[in-house]
């Protein structure tokens, strides 16, 4: 099959294109994970006969139309094989058709597949327009579409006003794919906003990277949710960023929009750890402070077994979750792994392309070459190679194990073994399973 020049605006009006978005394992959308919704708008926008296949498994290819393009959605690293399905066989489908594959781009380049991009200007265009085939979906809601406490009813609609980040934190796959931030005028955000609310679609999830990157332009989305009314808002912001709103602007416009919670990267409670992290250095006191300044509660998002990760990093962030986290009973029981004292957040993931992957054999072993968010899928000898100081059951809070379905080891934790050795212990216990119930222990301090 012949490869597609980048961009759809090539492409005659009167071509059929075909965009298919493979089934897979990884359920939590962000950022380009929204990458065929993108395409579609762009493609629908532009005026094109497009047909979305959502959730394609490799038995549906006899379902498939005859078309002149098709184009591959490949944002998850489960879904790699059904591309290469794909790629082989749709010429049994259309002989004569054009491919492209999609999503996050360093995968498609090391399996040497046809890379194909939307421009930056059909980006735009189907980030702008995206909210007009809300109906024309059943998947986009997968991963934001709960109102995240037990406490509210309704669905929240995903929103981008931004796309991208320039931070390059390296552990993140999202700079990498987009590091320039697109951002939607304010006029056409204002428009968005207004059809929403007029559709009752008044439940936002924004999907910006950083929604309070730039202050002023913050406030005014603001006060254009207060002046409209009925709106509920989570969205993601970085402490800095909503500590310099609260600073200059208080937390009156935020409350006053709507806003209910606020997700804010913490990814490690341990200072010299969690600068190794990102691009700003890690100040927990100031973490401590916005979580006492901020009338909008926040939702501290972690991540676990990045390289570094030790007995003692996991303490930290156990004891500041303990403090300043919420209760698990306070949130949507999917959500309880993350934000909470004994919860692991998301966990380190090996992907291609982020700044950190060549040196990634030499600090931990991989356990697979296929990554979910939600599962190990690295961990770090600085983790393995931990010797346990003390073993402490007072603070035990059996919830944590039965979330994550792992027994909790008791019987093997013992002062001067290292991880290693309670892992290697385990007959009938895989090494993802044994590592996670010892994080767990860590997290609530039952090992120090």
């Amino acid at each position: 099959m012949e490869r597609l020049e980048q961009g759809i605006g090539h492409v005659d009006k009167d071509k059929k294109i075909v965009i298919i978005d493979s089934c897979s394992s990884e359920f939590n959308r962000g950022s380009y994970c929204y990458s065929p919704y993108l395409v579609y708008s762009a493609a629908k926008t532009m005026g094109y006969d497009v047909e979305l296949f959502e959730n394609f498994s490799s038995a549906d290819i006899d379902t498939l139309p005859k078309a002149d393009i098709y184009l591959l959605n490949l944002s998850m690293y489960p879904q790699i094989e059904h591309v290469r399905i794909l790629l082989r066989f749709l010429t049994q489908v259309s002989k004569n058709a054009k491919v492209g594959v999609f999503g996050y781009n360093p995968i498609a380049r090391e399996w040497s597949m046809p890379q194909w991009n939307l421009t930056q200007e059909e980006l735009k265009l189907g980030l702008t327009n995206y909210i007009n085939y809300f109906d024309e979906f059943n998947y986009i809601l997968l991963s934001d579409c709960d109102m995240h406490f037990r406490e509210y009813d309704g669905q929240l609609y995903p929103l981008f006003t931004t796309y991208g980040c320039p931070n390059g934190c390296a552990f993140c796959p999202a700079t990498v794919q987009q590091k320039r931030r697109i951002v939607i005028e304010l006029p056409q955000v204002y428009e968005n906003l207004k059809q929403m609310h007029e559709e009752g679609r008044n439940y936002v999830h924004y999907t910006d990277e950083d929604l309070l990157y730039n202050t002023d332009r913050a406030k005014v989305i603001c006060d254009y949710m207060t002046e409209i009314g009925d709106f509920k808002a989570i969205a993601l912001a970085s402490r800095k960023n909503l500590n310099r709103f609260i600073e200059k602007y208080g937390n009156k416009p935020l409350v006053d929009a709507g806003f209910m919670l606020f997700e804010v990267g913490l990814e490690s409670a341990e200072p010299e750890f969690g600068s190794t992290m990102g691009s700003q250095k890690s100040d927990v006191t100031e973490c401590e402070e916005l979580a006492n300044k901020s009338e909008v509660p926040i939702l501290w998002l972690t991540l676990s077994f990045f390289p570094g990760e030790t007995i003692r990093t996991l303490n930290a962030t156990g004891d500041f979750l303990k403090e300043y986290g919420f209760g698990h009973r306070v949130m949507c029981d999917r959500l309880a792994t993350n934000g909470t004292r004994g919860s692991l957040g998301q966990f380190f993931q090996p992907y291609h392309g982020t700044p950190i992957f060549k040196d990634l054999e030499q600090t931990g072993i991989m356990l697979s070459y296929r990554p979910v968010r939600l599962v190990p899928s690295f961990i770090p000898y600085s983790f393995l190679r931990c010797k346990i100081e003390k073993v402490d059951f007072n603070e035990v809070d059996h919830f944590y194990y039965d979330l994550y379905e792992v027994p909790n080891l008791f019987n093997y934790l013992e002062p001067g073994k290292t991880i290693e050795q309670i892992v290697a212990e385990q007959n009938e216990m895989n090494t993802i399973d044994a590592c996670i119930s010892l994080a767990i222990s860590a997290r609530l301090k039952v090992i120090t």
